[in-house]
């Protein structure tokens, strides 16, 4: 399975500068890796192995996607009139999946096999997500791409990345965001969770 990633990150030259890059396009590029995740976590007919290493890597990148989406872009743009309905949503949502991550990050992590019943949770989270990823790129994101300051969307991107956090197997599916971190090119892969799994 390979992953789309978007082009329109600020490149950064192989220093210790600042990254800047828009933070619609960061943000566009992070959900790719969670619909990948969601697509094998929908599917009750894919190995309940592959579901289960999957399961991990989306409940661990998509509280870290959670907490800084809320914390640079919602609580930063909450005041702005056109956005505002939008971030108010989008908030609640987050509340309530960053509730289900909870519970099942510590059930997961115990887990040896996947149990129907968990499978049946992170389906439901899936789902969930998936359906608020759709709201965001449709409505939000565009309108934040419209009504806010390129500069301010690239300061925004800049901290985004800071939160973040991203490690070197959050964006190898995505070579642009790679050399935005990292500073050096490195070649378009699938993610690596993935590709313990190439015949899927």
């Amino acid at each position: 399975m390979k992953t789309k990633s978007k082009n329109a990150l600020t490149r950064k030259a192989a220093s210790s500068q600042v990254v800047e890059a828009n933070i619609v396009d960061v943000i566009l590029t992070d959900h790719t890796y969670l619909k990948d995740c969601i697509d094998i976590l929908k599917d009750m007919e894919s190995p309940k192995r592959t579901r289960l290493s999957v399961a991990k890597n989306f409940l661990d990148t998509l509280e870290k996607h959670s907490v800084s989406e809320n914390k640079v872009l919602y609580d930063s743009l909450v005041h702005n009139k056109e956005l505002r309905n939008e971030i108010l949503e989008g908030k609640v949502e987050h509340g309530i999946a960053d509730m289900k991550v909870k519970l099942l990050k510590s059930k997961v992590a115990r887990a040896t096999s996947l149990k129907d019943e968990i499978a049946a949770e992170l389906k439901v989270l899936a789902e969930i997500v998936e359906h608020h990823i759709k709201e965001e790129e449709k409505e939000m994101l565009p309108k934040v791409r419209k009504n806010v300051d390129k500069k301010v969307l690239e300061k925004l991107g800049a901290r985004f990345l800071k939160m973040r956090k991203f490690t070197p197997e959050d964006v190898e599916g995505a070579p642009e965001m790679w050399l935005s971190v990292h500073g050096q090119k490195q070649p378009p892969q699938a993610y690596p969770a993935l590709m313990m799994f190439p015949n899927m």
